[in-house]
């Protein structure tokens, strides 16, 4: 987990534009959008493929598990393909309801992804209508998997060193995010971002990593 093989992927690229779409299942769709979104591995002709591959499998086949992999890859990579997202809304739509908390924490971010997107007047459906739990599932992981780093603790002691007023793993409320460091007189954020947000030996940022800082970003 979170080693970053490019000539892997690249063979790997390979090997699925040459494989008849029907041969996959959506679950196997989904693990390998999940592995390059996690990895942040932009490699467009193979996302797109396996998003071509995804359209043509039957929704009632795909696991929730699936639905949400897919969801949160397409944040990832900020899918802007209008038919996709079609597609991906109405699947969305049926399986939403069946979804535990990990799943709608996924989706949450899909949803923040398509808010922030020039395609926000195509979201509809159950997804929709229950942004609200997945908002609420996403803050109670962030609430409850809150870590500070070695590092994160000597940026916060020098700049309370400087005078600062520093609040520590803020909840954002909207985004439901948990950022590291809010500087409340200059509306500042600041995200110590360790080794583990990076593919293993690498300086590549993973893709969680990515999405948050642009869901951050785009708030302004």
């Amino acid at each position: 987990a979170g080693v970053r093989d490019e000539a892997l992927f690249s063979a790997l690229g390979r090997a699925v534009r040459r494989v008849d779409p029907r041969a996959f299942s959506p679950l196997s769709v989904s693990h390998l959008l999940h592995a390059l979104a996690t990895l942040h591995v932009r490699d467009g002709a193979l996302v797109r493929a396996l998003e071509r591959t995804a359209m043509l499998l039957p929704p009632q086949e795909a696991s929730t598990q699936s639905v949400a992999n897919i969801a949160w890859a397409a944040a990832v990579f900020d899918v802007r393909d209008l038919r996709f997202l079609r597609w991906l809304w109405r699947v969305l739509d049926k399986a939403v309801w069946e979804m535990s908390p990990i799943h709608l924490r996924q989706v949450h971010q899909f949803i923040l992804t398509c808010e922030q997107g020039p395609h926000r007047w195509h979201m509809g459906g159950g997804a929709a209508v229950r942004a609200g739990d997945c908002l609420h599932a996403f803050r109670a992981m962030s609430e409850k998997e809150v870590t500070s780093s070695r590092l994160q603790r000597d940026v916060v002691a020098v700049l309370r060193g400087l005078g600062e007023e520093v609040v520590e793993e803020w909840v954002h409320p909207r985004t439901g995010y948990s950022l590291d460091i809010l500087l409340p007189r200059s509306s500042t954020v600041i995200e110590v971002d360790g080794p583990f947000h990076y593919a293993a030996g690498s300086r590549t940022p993973l893709g969680s990593t990515v999405m948050k800082h642009r869901h951050i970003r785009n708030l302004g």
